[in-house]
């Protein structure tokens, strides 16, 4: 997997799709927080 520079991304995209993430909770074990997000996109140059 290769990480992306916003200002490498075309400004034309034609799908985005969520691909999974994961959660976890907070140390006081009151609030639940989305930790990471994975898209797959989908553009043409």
């Amino acid at each position: 997997m290769t990480a992306i520079e916003n200002d490498e991304l075309p400004s034309q995209l034609n799908e985005i799709t969520l691909s999974g993430y994961t959660y976890e909770q907070d140390q006081t074990n009151r609030t639940w927080f989305v930790a990471n997000v994975r898209y797959q996109i989908k553009y043409e140059d």
